[in-house]
């Protein structure tokens, strides 16, 4: 029984490692300079902030990298939608910060700021 699940763990450990693809701020730099030596404009890239275990500081020191490299990024806050791993991984805490409401949690997702009804049923 013991070798299926360490054949689960290669697997599993595999799977992760095509995700991330070897990328690292380095490799993600050279492509940029490969890029502008072709004659390709720069990218717009996005920014996911606002992780939980991220404070305002840490984005803001990608900014001298940014300026640097000329590009203008945009900035978003990454958002654990239900069913994805970072919902998962967070879950506790968004039931801690809803009061143990998801519905609560799933309707700030699905309504626009600003709506006529932008506060919970």
């Amino acid at each position: 029984m013991l070798a299926p699940r360490l054949r689960l763990r290669e697997l599993l450990r595999a799977r992760d490692e095509d995700h991330r693809k070897g990328a690292t701020p380095e490799t993600n730099e050279r492509s940029l300079k490969w890029d502008a030596r072709g004659g390709y404009p720069g990218p717009i890239p996005n920014q996911m902030m606002g992780f939980p275990d991220e404070d305002f500081r840490q984005p803001q020191g990608q900014h001298p990298r940014w300026n640097r490299l000329g590009l203008n990024v945009k900035p978003f806050f990454a958002t654990p939608y239900p069913g994805t791993e970072w919902y998962y991984t967070n879950k506790q805490r968004i039931l801690d910060q809803y009061d143990g409401d998801l519905e609560a949690f799933s309707w700030i997702l699905a309504t626009p700021r600003g709506s006529p009804r932008s506060s919970p049923p």
